[in-house]
């Protein structure tokens, strides 16, 4: 079973969700604006990247791993434990 994908922005906004969810009221959407823009409005990169390039776990779940967790737990754990006085 395919899980998608997201977007820098969609990632960016799931960020501020959780973080204001944790009481971070400096994130929370009257507080911040998050703006979606394309590579060519964003601008030329000095790095070369792919146009479009994905993380693909199927193999580690057809190889008998664990499946691991969805983006938005590990992102829910990362921000649990970060020390936001000093960020």
């Amino acid at each position: 079973c395919k899980t998608g994908y997201i977007s820098w922005y969609d990632f960016t906004k799931e960020i501020f969700r959780q973080a204001s969810a944790l009481g971070h009221e400096e994130y929370l959407p009257q507080n911040t604006r998050v703006i979606p823009v394309t590579t060519a409005e964003y601008g030329a990169s000095r790095a070369k990247r792919p146009f479009n390039s994905r993380l693909n776990k199927d193999k580690l779940e057809q190889c008998g791993f664990t499946p691991l967790p969805d983006w938005q737990n590990a992102l829910g754990r990362y921000l649990g434990e970060i020390d936001w006085e000093n960020l």
